[in-house]
């Protein structure tokens, strides 16, 4: 039912006022929601908005506070999109991310794990996952999530980076090493500071 008035709010509005300055028309609203959209009646006037369409607003408006660092602000935005649709895992993911930002490490883990119940093969969850459970002192975790990220994208050098990363908080430096080495060869500039650093 949040959803309901939330529509009203800035699309009932204007009409509404308009029925009030019509004494034709009566100015008794009906939203009745229809599954995929939402239809208004007022008076004779039918007027329907397509749950998809508002989901996917808010949904960039989200990404675009988060990427000027408004992060309170996006997960705002994420929960209104939560309102017309629940079975995208990109709204769970980017509002992981949003609380990751904040350092409210467990309630990114709690929505990238929302991510993977709804698309277990979401690769991007599971490195941000992972990086989450390591900051929140969760290695074996965080281990089990790098491996997955690295079994659905081997190619993908930050993968072998990360996992190399969390095998050297558990003194596996020679795994690390290999892991490290890895990322560079796939073009993961950064794995070679840790080489130099910690692989001789």
């Amino acid at each position: 039912m949040k959803k309901i008035i939330l529509i009203s709010l800035w699309v009932i509005i204007p009409i509404f006022l308009f029925a009030q300055n019509n004494d034709t028309v009566s100015n008794k609203i009906i939203i009745t929601d229809k599954g995929d959209y939402m239809e208004m009646k007022l008076g004779d006037s039918v007027f329907t908005i397509s749950c998809d369409a508002m989901y996917a607003e808010y949904l960039v408006k989200g990404v675009e506070k988060a990427n000027n660092e408004d992060y309170s602000g996006a997960i705002s935005d994420f929960n209104l999109a939560l309102l017309y649709k629940t079975s995208d895992p990109q709204v769970f993911y980017n509002r992981g991310l949003a609380y990751y930002y904040l350092k409210e490490y467990e309630k990114a883990i709690d929505n990238y794990n929302e991510a993977t119940r709804i698309d277990s093969l979401y690769e991007e969850v599971y490195g941000q996952r992972g990086i989450a459970k390591s900051l929140s002192g969760d290695f074996e975790g965080a281990e089990d999530d790098f491996i997955m990220a690295i079994h659905l994208k081997p190619d993908k050098g930050v993968n072998h980076y990360n996992y190399g990363i969390s095998l050297l908080m558990n003194n596996q430096n020679d795994m690390a090493c290999a892991e490290f080495k890895r990322a560079e060869n796939l073009g993961y500039t950064e794995a070679g500071n840790f080489l130099i650093q910690y692989c001789h």
